[in-house]
């Protein structure tokens, strides 16, 4: 019996909670539909107040505040990605400039050395004797 009176207390006590929760979540819902109704009313009478027009612009110039930072900070995350991606790009191609620079350097300086040995000749008599 004891069990009995332990269920239905706890089922009236967890009833009594939900109704609670339900009432102030109905009573916060009415408050906002008055609160709506009471601008809608003015915006019908034309009897606008300047908090009102305040709290509407305010609430669009933040939402679009919001949507231009957003625009603002992709674009300028873009433009580092391309920016850094030209930088590596012309990085590698100044690298491999200077060092067809090099190796054009190093085989002409080998065909001058090359030339200067072959072209050492002994002149006797005027005749031109074999290379060295």
């Amino acid at each position: 019996m004891e069990t009995v009176y332990f269920i239905v207390g706890a089922v009236s006590v967890s009833v009594l909670f939900i109704v609670g929760w339900l009432v102030s979540v109905v009573s916060k819902q009415l408050k906002q539909i008055h609160n709506l109704e009471t601008v809608v009313s003015n915006i019908e009478a034309n009897d606008i107040t300047e908090s009102d027009v305040r709290g509407i612009v305010d609430s669009r110039v933040d939402k679009y505040s919001l949507y231009v930072d957003k625009r603002f900070d992709d674009s300028l995350r873009l433009s580092d990605d391309n920016f850094r991606e030209i930088n590596q790009s012309s990085s590698r191609q100044f690298e491999n400039v200077y060092r067809d620079i090099n190796e054009l350097s190093k085989n002409l300086q080998e065909r001058i050395y090359n030339n200067q040995v072959t072209n050492t000749r002994k002149v006797t008599d005027g005749d031109l004797q074999s290379e060295y």
